[in-house]
């Protein structure tokens, strides 16, 4: 079974991190067709659902729900899904999604997430990622250097 797994959700239905036995939601509306934009999703190892955040171009969004907000994911299956995902208990799902660049870091340092939004932001300027970035973020304006 997929109980206790773990998805980070970004789509036309909201932003959210999903899972079988409990979900966090964000408020900041949903995806934008056929637009670039920079998702982050950030949940330090071991906390709970509730601890969940989430940024959208930059700045963070506010949480709007959740259930079970104390419960932690319990699988341990190491498997990744990427564009893709099991439904609930069911066979895998596939999704109509672009993926321009996709790091997984280990880590809940927002300034070392922030750098690397900047960077991937700014590698992928003929995009438009960077015009999407939030004013207030601190490498809008330029690439973060080594």
């Amino acid at each position: 079974t997929d109980f206790g797994s773990l998805r980070a959700a970004s789509g036309t239905a909201g932003w959210g991190w999903r899972f079988n036995n409990g979900y966090r939601s964000f408020s900041g509306g949903a995806a934008i067709l056929n637009t670039w934009q920079l998702t982050t999703h950030l949940r330090s190892a071991g906390s709970s659902y509730g601890a969940s955040r989430f940024f959208l171009n930059g700045a963070e969004v506010s949480a709007s729900s959740s259930g079970n907000p104390t419960g932690v994911p319990t699988n341990l299956d190491t498997g990744i899904y990427l564009g893709r995902g099991r439904g609930n208990f069911g066979p895998l799902v596939g999704n109509e999604l672009r993926i321009a660049a996709a790091i997984v870091m280990e880590t809940s340092d927002v300034s070392l997430v922030q750098r690397s939004e900047g960077y991937l932001a700014h590698q992928l300027s003929s995009l438009g990622v960077v015009t999407a970035l939030d004013s207030g973020h601190p490498f809008k304006s330029a690439a973060p250097t080594v």
